[in-house]
């Protein structure tokens, strides 16, 4: 494998030439550098990029911090990721925190340890991480770019990309109402904090926008998961007067819950209708075909990548926000009540 001194002694240059050549960092005859990349080119020499980022202060590395990569909804949006750094000579580190602020935490700082040129954080949880929040604080005192992805800090000044998923649960839980259902549940992980606020806070305002009641045995915290959905709709099913309808903070927690109908003998949507969230790949291939809020979910994990590299690029630039659009995606897991079930059923 040939090296920068192969290099330089085949163009009749310093090494340093050829460095200088290749990161760009003075200025170089043309007829010099016309040299040294032919030389480059015959003896199949690439550059190291780690040489190459540890000259400009840089590991072309970036940290992405993610719940759980199984979860479609997270390996499509560090697909976004991913595609945008590569083009531009970057690599991600992905890292899973199963939604544990105490693991969270732990990424962070181990992953800065071993050197990182930023991060991307997709959702922080922030709402019950004081001393992951401090330490993101520190972070950024420190010039280490960081943009979150889904939640923010309580500071204008912390770059990060969202959707409208309150508008969207809003729109979802509307299109129940106007089916005819009066009954509507919700089924999310903590809704106090992370992914689930804005979904369920926009459940809550459809309701209140259609004067409907707000009921807390209609709401059920479980595990962001399709065994997580199975189980909560099954608590929602015993209980004296389920609701006809339920709206999940994700498709996997829908799907767990098509499975839950399915095995006490409910038909979806006569008996039960349900709407998911995010619009997973998997989404359209649920028997029946599942209705769900469409996420850009792609399109937030690139758009972070972008911000982030800019930052990179122009430290000082205002806070970069981004939101962008949920859409209601209907299939046929959502359809009016036509069918009344008794309170024992199932």
């Amino acid at each position: 494998m040939a090296t920068i001194y192969d290099v330089a002694k085949r163009a009749n240059v310093s090494p340093s030439t050829v460095s200088r050549v290749f990161n760009n960092t003075a200025r170089i005859s043309e007829a010099t550098r016309a040299r040294v990349l032919q030389a480059a080119q015959e003896l199949d020499y690439h550059p190291s990029a780690l040489a190459s980022g540890l000259a400009k202060k840089r590991t072309l590395i970036i940290g992405l911090v993610i719940p759980d990569i199984q979860n479609p909804y997270s390996a499509t949006l560090a697909r976004g990721v991913q595609d945008m750094v590569f083009s531009q000579g970057y690599v991600p580190i992905i890292c899973n925190t199963d939604g544990d602020p105490e693991k969270e935490l732990y990424v962070l700082r181990e992953v800065y340890r071993h050197g990182v040129d930023g991060f991307i954080i997709t959702p922080p949880q922030l709402q019950i991480a004081p001393e992951t929040n401090r330490y993101i604080r520190k972070l950024l005192d420190k010039g280490v770019p960081i943009v979150l992805v889904g939640n923010r800090l309580n500071d204008p000044n912390v770059d990060f990309v969202t959707s409208r998923a309150q508008d969207g649960a809003f729109q979802a839980v509307s299109y129940l109402v106007s089916l005819g259902h009066q009954a509507i549940g919700f089924i999310g992980g903590y809704y106090t904090r992370g992914i689930a606020v804005g979904r369920w806070l926009g459940y809550q305002e459809a309701l209140i926008a259609n004067q409907l009641p707000i009921r807390s045995e209609w709401m059920i915290e479980a595990d962001l998961s399709q065994d997580g959905g199975e189980q909560a709709l099954y608590r929602l099913l015993d209980l004296p007067n389920p609701p006809t309808a339920v709206l999940a903070v994700n498709d996997l927690m829908a799907i767990g819950a098509i499975t839950a109908c399915r095995k006490r003998g409910l038909r979806v949507p006569e008996q039960m209708s349900i709407v998911g969230f995010d619009d997973i790949p998997f989404a359209a291939l649920t028997t029946p075909p599942l209705t769900t809020v469409a996420q850009p979910t792609y399109e937030l994990g690139y758009k972070a990548a972008e911000l982030l590299l800019r930052r990179f690029q122009q430290p000082d630039l205002p806070p970069q926000q981004v939101t962008l659009q949920c859409r209601l995606v209907i299939r046929q897991t959502t359809a009016p009540p036509v069918v009344q079930r008794s309170a024992d059923s199932g």
